[in-house]
């Protein structure tokens, strides 16, 4: 049996990719599910089984609930004990705390466990900063994690500081691997299984329309007036190479005042304001080129043949951002090609 964590809509279409690479039978897979951001009726249609846990931490000050931790622990528990043998557990992302707790029962109970990149560059970047000196223990330095950490029995947990904002990390004896698309140097001490891709040629496309993936970087690495001064200089430059601008808001954009101010700021640009993937939407627009900061939807897309360019050089505090640092140099070893990291080669996720 094989058992996947995930916690938003790419981690399920990308799971089921592997799956139906691998053609395993969807009565051998189940789905835990810890919603950040997950269309319940894509599961329900699926054919796949699922299970869901709503995670309090999610909620307004839903750190505080005390009753509300103490109740999803016992309900993973109770489900975990249904659960025979040490069934492989396949993970997108150790951001979620509950999803610690499924860690380490999986692990107690002698799985293996296996982190997929979370669509690259972010995964990329974590597993550079996990290391032990720049690493701290959760419980000591962020306090809205203090409660959740002892309650959900994952206090060793630890957490790497970039831009103000917290990233929790388990300890690497968790692990057995990690799966990496990229070959791109891991840090941490478990190893790397690079997953063999297609080689696919550039497309050409003879237009001057460029897409902008846009995120909502000023919750992360800049304030929002720092933001404007960056979108500023880029939709400049954008206007200066190309004829028509198409501007993707992020999912977590859509609806939030942010994406009414920046359609009332750049009326000359047209947008793109629904949560669909790109890559399904991609070949309607067909652009040039696509731009962004750094999503992580750019490697696959150049991976996909299209033309793509990161901008975070536009903005000129990189160099004191360890996330964009760790980022940056990830994007060196991937343009690089070189194949010179410790990496295992593998033809599907099962095969580690």
């Amino acid at each position: 049996m094989y058992f996947f964590l995930i916690n938003n809509d790419y981690h399920f279409k990308d799971a089921c990719k592997e799956i139906e690479n691998a053609k395993i039978p969807k009565e051998n897979v189940l789905f835990i599910c810890v919603p950040h951001k997950i269309d319940i009726f894509n599961l329900r249609v699926s054919g796949y089984k699922y299970v869901v846990f709503e995670s309090p931490l999610l909620r307004l000050i839903g750190f505080l609930n005390v009753f509300s931790i103490l109740k999803i622990k016992n309900e993973i528990i109770d489900f975990a004990k249904k659960i025979g043998g040490a069934p492989r557990l396949y993970i997108y992302t150790e951001y979620e705390l509950l999803n610690h707790l499924v860690v380490k029962i999986f692990k107690k109970k002698g799985s293996d466990v296996f982190i997929i990149e979370d669509n690259g560059l972010a995964t990329y970047a974590i597993n550079k900063m996990a290391i032990p000196k720049l690493t701290k223990k959760i419980i000591f330095y962020d306090c809205k994690f203090i409660i959740p950490a002892f309650l959900l029995g994952v206090k060793e947990t630890k957490v790497v500081r970039s831009d103000g904002n917290s990233f929790p990390v388990m300890e690497d004896g968790f692990f057995s691997g990690c799966i990496y698309r990229n070959n791109v140097s891991n840090l941490r001490a478990f190893p790397t299984f690079l997953l063999k891709k297609k080689m696919v040629e550039k497309r050409v496309i003879r237009n001057s329309t460029v897409l902008y993936l846009n995120q909502d970087i000023y919750n992360f690495y800049m304030t929002k007036s720092d933001y404007f001064k960056y979108l500023d200089l880029l939709v400049t430059n954008m206007k200066k190479k190309y004829d028509r601008i198409i501007f993707k808001f992020h999912p977590r954009e859509v609806g939030k005042d942010m994406e009414f101010l920046i359609k009332d700021m750049y009326k000359e640009l047209d947008f793109i304001d629904d949560v669909s993937f790109i890559e399904s939407g991609i070949y309607e627009i067909s652009p040039c080129k696509v731009l962004s900061f750094n999503s992580s939807a750019l490697i696959g897309l150049e991976n996909d043949g299209w033309d793509v360019e990161y901008t975070f050089h536009q903005w000129n505090r990189v160099k004191v951002s360890p996330m964009l640092e760790a980022i940056e140099t990830s994007l060196d070893e991937i343009s690089s090609k070189l194949k010179s990291h410790d990496v295992i080669e593998i033809n599907t996720v099962f095969d580690v």
